[in-house]
């Protein structure tokens, strides 16, 4: 079925690499692992980057608690016939605008920005807990079935022995 799911023929031998289930030494602690998963996972450095964001977005709001400032110039040629002419005249202004609205707008725009600061924080926990199961689940399993594979070694050499002594 291997053979033909690969798209080989079925006469073909397939053998399987056994260097794989040699002892690959120290598996590490679970803290280990953890660190490793939480580094290596795409979707909790996703989550950082949008508490980035959300962090940038609050002050972002406060800043429409603050009036605006505008520096602001032009230059002018007029000419009115028989009244004025005026060639290369420069105009300098400084402008100040404040929105009395933001009063009450930008609190409420900021408590929202809060609450996605708030959402995003809690989903980080929450993925990172589940990291944790995941990892500390499959350590355990790693090494529950380590412990077998030690226990079915046992078994095959004293099978052995007991065959040898039933030959004999």
């Amino acid at each position: 079925n291997l053979d033909l799911m690969l798209g080989l023929a079925e006469t073909t031998q397939l053998e399987p690499d056994t260097t794989l289930f040699q002892n690959q030494g120290d598996p590490g602690t679970a803290l280990w692992w953890e660190q490793a998963a939480a580094q290596n996972r795409k979707d909790l450095n996703a989550l950082s980057y949008r508490e980035k964001a959300s962090q940038t977005a609050i002050k972002a709001t406060k800043g429409e608690y603050y009036p605006g400032l505008a520096l602001t110039g032009g230059l002018i040629a007029a000419d009115i016939p028989n009244l004025l002419t005026i060639s290369n005249a420069m105009n300098i202004g400084i402008g100040l605008q404040y929105n009395l609205g933001a009063i009450w707008k930008t609190g409420a725009k900021l408590d929202g920005a809060k609450a996605r600061l708030q959402q995003v924080q809690v989903s980080q926990s929450m993925l990172s807990d589940r990291i944790k199961l995941e990892v500390n689940k499959a350590y355990e399993e790693y090494l529950l079935n380590s412990r077998k594979i030690k226990v079915y070694a046992s078994a095959i050499a004293q099978a052995n022995e007991n065959y040898r002594i039933t030959k004999n």
